[in-house]
């Protein structure tokens, strides 16, 4: 049996009319660095005592035991939303190594209702789409562990607040957490009044919403991922006799594969892991056998996951789809992205209707495989409904 701390419809059902206030704990200005009973035994009784409605475990103090504090709530009778912020760490606690101290839950454990997927969130142009790659792991195909209940969180949004961004790329990001079935939370300035005025549009969108909301057997996943446009260059200049013109310029890393292995100047591809790279990227070298020797020279040519052009599914009532594509390429042209039936997970239909989410319009049919365009540091966010 799952363990639990809340009740999810309890929830949803008092935050329709009240304002609910959260209690932040074990945070890092006061963190304690010994475990104790006290410490887990005040918290709980304060929270209640307080009123609070819902409260935020960091991961700074050793008080970790997540088991232990969702045990403490139901002993007060009261309902809780638990936020466990241990940034993603699994197995244990990352500093103080307690087993149920882990922001990943099992099958059969998850004493919270979401959980952080990764570190802090912040304003940086990038910063959360790199967050958004820190859920991918949560959103198996057939067994995800973010469900009802139980949420993969990338941490709170940062709408609005993005250096340097626009409006397009504030309403990605909404998006981006309303396919994979994230906590909406927003952090801003209320005060702000144009700021607010710019994201009112689409942070009140009943369709995307709607899509967050949905339940219909997946939180959500990663169906494509394309080359951006054009390829990206690394120190060198490209060798003499390997110019890559020829190549599909918006390929699949399978395309690309692919590529490699009709060119006989393409010693192979090699994909340099998420965990070696900075904020979760994933590198891709062509290798050259004439170059540098066997290994060939890994300065020329590379691809990043910070520049890769997404496309996100995630079922909906009634048979639907929605699906959500991003290009978080910061310049350069349009992405020209064509998906197949297959890919998005409706192989099963010979057609479907498609309406635009983002301007609430029906936008036509579409045959075997669906066809996007984004811009740069843009979006499309879609809703498909197929017919066999």
């Amino acid at each position: 049996m799952r363990l639990r701390s809340a009740d999810p419809a309890a929830n949803l059902n008092r935050s329709s009319c009240l304002l609910q206030a959260h209690w932040y704990l074990n945070g890092c200005a006061c963190g304690e660095r010994q475990e104790r009973l006290i410490n887990y035994v005040g918290d709980i009784q304060r929270l209640h005592e307080f009123g609070f409605d819902a409260a935020k475990f960091d991961g700074c103090g050793a008080a970790t035991n997540m088991t232990y504090y969702a045990e403490l709530m139901d002993a007060t009778g009261h309902t809780f939303e638990v936020e466990n912020c241990h940034w993603g760490s699994c197995g244990a606690d990352s500093w103080y190594h307690n087993p149920d101290g882990s922001s990943c839950p099992t099958q059969d454990w998850c004493p919270f209702n979401h959980y952080r997927t990764s570190g802090d969130i912040n304003s940086g142009l990038t910063s959360w789409y790199a967050n958004l790659q820190s859920a991918l792991k949560f959103l198996n195909d057939t067994a995800p562990l973010s469900v009802p209940s139980c949420w993969a969180y990338p941490d709170m949004m940062e709408v609005g607040r993005i250096t340097g961004g626009s409006f397009a790329w504030s309403r990605a990001h909404f998006g981006a957490w309303c396919v994979i079935s994230a906590p909406l939370i927003l952090g801003l300035d209320l005060g702000d009044t144009a700021t607010l005025a710019s994201i009112i549009p689409f942070i009140t969108n009943p369709e995307a919403i709607a899509v967050n909301q949905n339940w219909a057997g997946h939180p959500g996943r990663l169906a494509a991922e394309f080359m951006p446009p054009g390829w990206s260059h690394g120190k060198g200049a490209l060798p003499a006799g390997h110019d890559r013109d020829g190549w599909p310029r918006n390929a699949t890393l399978a395309e690309a594969q692919k590529a490699c292995d009709a060119d006989a100047g393409c010693g192979g591809i090699t994909y340099h892991s998420a965990d070696a790279a900075p904020e979760g990227a994933l590198k891709m070298y062509l290798k050259d056998a004439g170059v540098d020797g066997a290994t060939g020279d890994e300065d020329w040519t590379h691809y990043s996951k910070a520049d890769a052009v997404q496309v996100w599914v995630k079922p909906q009532p009634g048979g639907r789809l929605a699906v959500f594509v991003v290009n978080p390429a910061q310049s350069g042209k349009a992405a020209q992205v064509e998906v197949s039936f297959a890919a998005l997970g409706i192989a099963n239909a010979t057609s479907a209707s498609v309406r635009d989410i983002w301007s609430r319009q029906e936008i036509g049919d579409v045959k075997a495989a669906l066809k996007a365009t984004v811009e740069p540091l843009d979006s499309a966010f879609l809703l498909l409904t197929p017919r066999s």
